[in-house]
C-alpha cells in the first residue's frame, strides 16, 4: 500500500505562506515574526502534528507495524489472544540417612537452586515410610517463565526446613521436567502467529496449519513442518523445539501437541508431534588475542556465551535450528564477534570439507562440551 506524503513544518509553512501570497493580496507584510506570519506559522505546526499522528495510525493499522493495544485488537479479530507465562512443574527427590521413622514433606514445602533465584514448592504431601531413603514428590515453580526450566541437578535446596528431611535433588533419569514453563508471548511471537494464523484458513492440511497449531501451546519455541511424505504416503511431521534447556519438548508437551493436531488436521492426514532427534557434538576451539590485549578469563566467558546462545531454546535468528547443519563459518562469527579476539581456529569436531557437520533433517544440534582456550 502507497503511504501519503508526510510533510514536515519547513514544507507546510512554505505552502500556506504561498497560497496565503496568492489569496491575501492586500497584505505587504509577510516578515518573520509578523502577525500574519506567526499566525500561519502556528497553523503549520498543527498541520505537523496532524501528519505525525496520521503516520502513526497507519502504522498502528497494519499487523507488520502494529504494537501493543493496537497488535492484540487485531489478534483478537483471528480469534487469538496473547499466550500468559505458565509455571515448569516436574519431580525432585527429598532424600535422608535415617530412616528408622516415617517423615513426611508436607504441600507447599519449598525448594531452590543453589543460589535461590528459583525457588519450587511441592504440589502433594508425601510420605517416606519406615526403611525409605527417598521419595520422589511433584514440584511446581514459584514464578511462571521459563526462568523455572532449569538443568538437571539444579534443584539442591531445601528452602523450608523439614525434620527429618536431609536435601533435596533433581537428578531422575530421562530428566526431571514433567512441563516446561514458558514466557508471555512477546510481540514479534504474537505477530507470527498471527501471519500463520491467515494461511491456516485454508482448505487442508497446511504446513502453515500445523505451524500455527503447535505455536498455539505454551512451551514451544520454534516448529518445522516436514510435509513431503516424510514416513510415507500421506505422511507430515511436526518437528518442535520447546523452552527447556535443551530444548527437547517433555512428553506432556508432546502430547499436547499431537492432541491439538490431531483435532485439527483433515481424518485422512498422517501428522506426527514430536521433538528433533538430537544431535550433540562437543566443540573445541583456540581464540588468539588482538595486539590490544584484553584479560583472558573475561574472552573465555565472553566467547562461551556467544556459543552457548547458539544453542539455546530461543527465537535468536542465528541460533541453530532443527535441520540446520552444524556449520564452521557460524561458530567462528560468533567467536571472532567477541571483543579482543583477533582469530579463531576450531580443533573440534571434525568439519567435511564443506566445514560443516551434518545433521539430519529431523535432527537439533546441540552443544556438548565446550573447550575454549585463550592464547
Amino acid at each position: 500500500m502507497a503511504r501519503p506524503e508526510i510533510k514536515d513544518f519547513a514544507t507546510l509553512l512554505e505552502e500556506l505562506l504561498a497560497q496565503a501570497k496568492t489569496r491575501m493580496t492586500r497584505i505587504k507584510n509577510w516578515v518573520v515574526g509578523g502577525v500574519v506570519h506567526s499566525i500561519i506559522a502556528v497553523l503549520a505546526k498543527g498541520l505537523e502534528k496532524l501528519y505525525e499522528a496520521l503516520s502513526h495510525a497507519i502504522d498502528l493499522a497494519f499487523l507488520d507495524t502494529t504494537s501493543g493495544i493496537y497488535l492484540v485488537a487485531i489478534a483478537r479479530l483471528l480469534g487469538l489472544t496473547p499466550l500468559e507465562a505458565t509455571k515448569a512443574r516436574g519431580r525432585v527427590v527429598f532424600y535422608r540417612t535415617t530412616t528408622t521413622t516415617e517423615k513426611t514433606v508436607p504441600a507447599g514445602t519449598m525448594t531452590s537452586t543453589s543460589s535461590g533465584s528459583v525457588r519450587f514448592r511441592t504440589t502433594a504431601s508425601v510420605t517416606l515410610l519406615v526403611g525409605e531413603a527417598e521419595k520422589e514428590a511433584e514440584v511446581e515453580a514459584e514464578m511462571a517463565g521459563a526462568s523455572g526450566n532449569v538443568a538437571d541437578d539444579a534443584i539442591v535446596r531445601l528452602v523450608s526446613a523439614v525434620p527429618g528431611i536431609d536435601g533435596v535433588r533433581n537428578d531422575q533419569d530421562g530428566g526431571w521436567l514433567d512441563r516446561e514453563g514458558s514466557d508471555a508471548e512477546t510481540e514479534d511471537e504474537l505477530r507470527v502467529r498471527c501471519q500463520t494464523r491467515w494461511a491456516s484458513f485454508a482448505y487442508g492440511g497446511t504446513a502453515e496449519l500445523y505451524e500455527f497449531t503447535a505455536l498455539s501451546i505454551s512451551g514451544v519455541q520454534r516448529v518445522t513442518v516436514r510435509a513431503e511424505a516424510p514416513r510415507g504416503e500421506g505422511s507430515v511431521d511436526v518437528l518442535f523445539t520447546s523452552t527447556a534447556p535443551d530444548g527437547a519438548p517433555t512428553p506432556d508437551l508432546v502430547a499436547e501437541v499431537q492432541a491439538l493436531v490431531d483435532a485439527r488436521k483433515p481424518c485422512e492426514a498422517d501428522v506426527l508431534a514430536n521433538g528433533p532427534q538430537m544431535v550433540t557434538n562437543d566443540i573445541a576451539m583456540i581464540i588468539y588475542r588482538d595486539l590490544t590485549g584484553g584479560v583472558a578469563n573475561e574472552i573465555e566467558d565472553a566467547v562461551e556465551a556467544a556459543i552457548n546462545a547458539l544453542f539455546l531454546p530461543t527465537n535468536n535468528p542465528l541460533a541453530f535450528d532443527i535441520g540446520d547443519d552444524l556449520v564452521q563459518a557460524r561458530l567462528f562469527a560468533a567467536a571472532i564477534a567477541v571483543p579482543h579476539v583477533a582469530n579463531v581456529v576450531l580443533t573440534a569436531p571434525a568439519f567435511d570439507d564443506e566445514g560443516k557437520v551434518d545433521i539430519p533433517d529431523d535432527g537439533l544440534a546441540r552443544l556438548g562440551s565446550l573447550t575454549v582456550e585463550v592464547v
